[in-house]
């Protein structure tokens, strides 16, 4: 060893590392809702103390979904780690996702053709260069477009014919097989005139009936045994998740999601469950009428099995810890936590002038999420690319349509506002209107698809910005598992909120300004008066509400991020594998 030499120092101690388990099956759209926006602030929270190594794990065919919407909350792919279980999508996973694509794309419902060119016709028109040229004085210019009028003129013309053709076909055409029945091809000539046997018509109908039921009782089997096969093989790619996080020093998760089956029952390791709520415990009826028989009951028993195998549970307030947690999962006091989550932002830089704000809604409205995705598009084709909707007066809803969201009794106070109170207001929905629901129905029923408009998928900047321009932001709710994050994302861009008198909002609201802003979500009447109150005074509510958002704003994620470490710890040091 040569003078000059040093001896190595001592190595430098590997940082804890804080692993996420987020489990999604396949073909389901990753969404930005309340638990992943609370993974989005731990992350950035975390990689900003630079004392903790963070990883996410995901299966593949969420990964890139998963990074995109990190990076809407400003969190840079350096920050943490993917672990996947694969390194390319299985190709039985494309398989089943291609089918379901052609399978939507057949299902998909197109306006008529007719509607089609007339909307054609209506951009056409809009166009500032097609304009000018009609309007114009100079003959020449004018000249030079007339045949695009004709043109119009021409197809459309031969459009409205053959539609008229069409319609002269079918009032010529029988109403039905039943009135006009065709005589049975197999029956013999001489037998044609004879009636029937009425004993051997029945017995036939009774075997073919019950030939039918048995057919789908066997279809129904193989689909139910293909989709064991089908979850098992998923499974696998979770499994090799787990294996490669092994490997990387991860000896606690965090599930994030209630719905993590192979995270609450096959890991291998200590695990923190998020016990944000469960809404069946208080909502069944509702979940399993929107949601594929028994899945509140099967998602139960996993949630059951989880709790009773992780070292902690995290829930975000001391009622859904009490009532959920410990009562209806069993989780002893002693290893259920309670971490309130910090409130959270919206980039209000972006939308700080209301120009801009307006030009990111226009931006939103033109684009395909709205034009050709929403329900609202395809109930008003037409409507939504033409609307100026940042000048407008209209109250925004930035909730999922479920069940317990209350979102029909929020339709109907908007009905009692626009038809008996005489208020010019319309109503955004940042949720999706699915055809065939119920919801859809009872708009389209009291004609109100021009002023409840569902405009799903709007991405985080255009969401600051449709806060940024309301008159009011609504939270119907019946049930949330903590106070709802729209109080402060719409009060962190000016605009002041209208709320469920519900228990998690009463903890944070005193009760002198929950008489002004707090309603009762069962009773539409008080919904309806509260919003025109609220219209009507917008500036005094913003006011009052003011204090109470600057006491949530003091409470950082920062703050969170180190309680999160801290159980961790906790568990590391002193928690079980259960």
């Amino acid at each position: 060893m040569t003078p000059n030499s040093q001896q190595p120092g001592p190595a430098a101690p590997a940082k804890p590392i804080f692993a996420f388990w987020i489990e999604q099956p396949p073909g389901v759209p990753f969404r930005g809702e309340g638990l992943m926006v609370v993974v989005a602030n731990l992350v950035r929270s975390m990689a900003r103390r630079g004392d903790t190594r963070v990883i996410l794990g995901c299966a593949i065919w969420t990964r890139d979904d998963l990074v995109a919407f990190l990076h809407q909350y400003g969190v840079s792919d350096s920050d943490y780690e993917v672990v996947t279980g694969s390194s390319r999508i299985p190709v039985v996973v494309r398989l089943v996702e291609f089918k379901k694509r052609l399978r939507s794309k057949r299902k998909k419902a197109r306006p008529p053709l007719l509607r089609r060119f007339s909307d054609f016709v209506t951009r056409t028109l809009r166009s500032p260069t097609v304009a000018g040229a009609f309007v114009s004085s100079r003959i020449l210019l004018f000249l030079l477009a007339l045949p695009v009028l004709i043109g119009f003129a021409i197809v459309g013309g031969v459009l409205l014919g053959a539609r008229a053709v069409m319609g002269l076909f079918k009032s010529l055409k029988p109403k039905s097989d039943r009135e006009h029945p065709r005589p049975d091809r197999w029956v013999p000539k001489a037998d044609k005139k004879q009636p029937p046997d009425p004993s051997f018509t029945a017995t036939t109908k009774r075997r073919f009936k019950a030939a039918r039921v048995k057919l789908k009782q066997n279809v129904r089997a193989v689909k139910t045994q293909v989709r064991v096969w089908y979850e098992q093989l998923l499974r696998v790619e979770f499994l090799r998740v787990a294996k490669r996080g092994a490997r990387l020093g991860v000896d606690v998760w965090y599930i994030t999601t209630p719905g993590a089956k192979v995270g609450m029952t096959d890991l291998q390791t200590r695990t923190m469950l998020a016990v944000a709520d469960f809404v069946p415990f208080d909502f069944e009826y509702g979940f399993e009428k929107n949601f594929p028989v028994g899945w509140a009951r099967d998602v139960l028993g996993f949630l059951q099995q989880g709790a009773a195998r992780a070292s902690a549970t995290i829930s975000y307030s001391a009622s859904v810890r009490d009532r959920h947690a410990i009562e209806r999962l069993g989780v002893p006091r002693d290893r259920a936590y309670v971490v309130p989550h910090a409130p959270p932002f919206l980039p209000a830089e972006l939308v700080a002038d209301e120009r801009r704000a307006r030009a990111l809604i226009r931006e939103y409205l033109s684009s395909e999420l709205a034009t050709e995705h929403s329900w609202t598009a395809s109930v008003a084709p037409g409507y939504v690319d033409q609307l100026d909707l940042g000048k407008l007066d209209y109250v925004f809803v930035s909730s999922q349509i479920r069940p317990h969201k209350n979102t029909l009794n929020m339709v109907l106070a908007m009905e009692r506002l626009i038809r008996r109170k005489y208020v010019s207001c319309k109503c955004v929905l940042s949720g999706e209107i699915g055809w065939g629901s119920g919801l859809a129905d009872q708009v389209l029923i009291r004609e109100l698809q021009y002023d409840v408009l569902s405009l799903p998928r709007i991405p985080t900047r255009h969401h600051a910005a449709f806060f940024r321009c309301a008159r009011l932001a609504v939270v119907p709710t019946l049930f949330e598992g903590a106070f709802p994050f729209p109080f402060s994302e719409s009060m962190s861009v000016g605009t002041p909120v209208i709320m469920s008198r519900i228990p998690m909002v009463e903890e944070v609201i005193p009760e002198d300004l929950g008489r002004l802003m707090l309603f009762d979500p069962f009773r539409v009447e008080d919904i309806a008066d509260k919003i025109e109150w609220g219209l009507n005074n917008r500036d005094e509510l913003y006011a009052l509400q003011k204090p109470i958002f600057d006491k949530l704003a003091k409470r950082t994620w920062d703050h969170v991020a180190s309680e999160y470490i801290n159980v961790a710890y906790n568990v590391r040091t002193e928690g079980t594998v259960g």
